[in-house]
């Protein structure tokens, strides 16, 4: 059996339909009693307004899961530019020196975040949209947006002085 966002598909018997019917034959319920069925288990109002109920438009939803990938992208590209520069500028000259924590944790972050940048920007769309939604959901890009703020200036001057 096939099963997907908008039908179902079943090798076996060759039935096809949408939610609703996937549900009657299921329980062997008419098509009103299966939509009554699925109202209840997932808490849907009866009496909403059919406008009300409808889901913004397949491609209005495309368009802003990807400008939330892109969003989270950008910030975390800026991250890992920002991180690279920390790592360059507390690295210690020798290896018996003693090193920065600047360092030490730009070292540790940069894997992790070169992997989240490469989830953004993976073939499979499942993986983009679950690593963008992680990251707004659980704050973590809010937090990486205000270290960037007030590290940014730091690092430019860096980069600054050594193009100079």
């Amino acid at each position: 059996m096939k099963i997907n966002e908008t039908y179902f598909y079943c090798f076996g018997c060759h039935s096809t339909g949408d939610v609703i019917g996937f549900t009657a034959k299921l329980f062997n319920l008419s098509p009103l009693d299966a939509a009554r069925k699925l109202a209840a288990d997932f808490g849907i109002d009866p009496n909403t307004p059919v406008s009300a109920a409808v889901a913004p438009p397949r491609a209005q939803q495309e368009e802003s899961r990807r400008e939330q990938e892109g969003h989270c992208a950008s910030v975390l590209i800026e991250y890992e530019r920002l991180l690279k520069s920390r790592q360059q500028r507390f690295a210690p000259v020798h290896l018996s020196d003693e090193w920065d924590d600047r360092f030490v944790s730009a070292s540790h972050a940069l894997p992790q975040v070169s992997y989240l940048i490469d989830c953004l920007y993976d073939a499979d769309a499942s993986v983009r949209r679950d690593t963008a939604e992680s990251l707004l959901d659980n704050g973590i890009l809010r937090s990486i947006e205000r270290w960037n703020a007030s590290h940014r200036e730091e690092a430019d001057a860096h980069d600054e002085a050594l193009a100079a």
